[in-house]
């Protein structure tokens, strides 16, 4: 069960950190230090996150509802 973690953060050190982004980077870590977690399980909750914060970004999500949604991750 390896994943390559580095990979997740090395393309962003440019990219200027929005409010969205810097809510997904606290659920994201969260994951990461949640514990021993299955694969296909941090997939799904990587990718819902993700997922999320491209909705928000998109003025899809309210940035309130946004907020509550990753807390809850």
């Amino acid at each position: 069960m390896s994943r390559d973690r580095s990979t997740h953060k090395r393309g962003r050190k440019n990219e200027k950190c929005t409010p969205p982004q810097q809510e997904y980077d606290k659920v994201y870590n969260r994951i990461k230090n949640r514990g021993r977690i299955s694969t296909d399980e941090w997939n799904k909750l990587v990718s819902k996150a993700v997922s999320y914060m491209e909705q928000n970004q998109r003025g899809e999500l309210s940035d309130y509802d946004y907020r509550e949604i990753m807390s809850k991750m």
